[in-house]
């Protein structure tokens, strides 16, 4: 997966290897790791629109936010 952080302090461009589960139709469980050795969970839920995201930085905060999803194409495989 390839995200993009266009601004603020961890503003980047990095791909990583994820694993994904199913928790039922429209909501999954996303996870990574990142160069920096953070860690990354997301519970995206399609069904109410809205991502949890959780995170351990490589210097132990940890961090926790919500956001609605916003569908910004359909049909490719990527964002429009």
């Amino acid at each position: 997966m390839r995200f993009d952080i266009a601004d603020g302090p961890f503003a980047r461009t990095e791909t990583v290897r994820f694993d994904v589960t199913t928790v039922r139709p429209g909501v999954f469980l996303v996870s990574w790791q990142e160069a920096s050795r953070a860690t990354v969970v997301h519970l995206e839920d399609f069904v109410q629109m809205v991502l949890h995201s959780y995170a351990t930085l490589p210097d132990g905060r940890f961090l926790k936010m919500q956001a609605p999803i916003r569908m910004v194409g359909q049909g490719t495989g990527a964002a429009q």
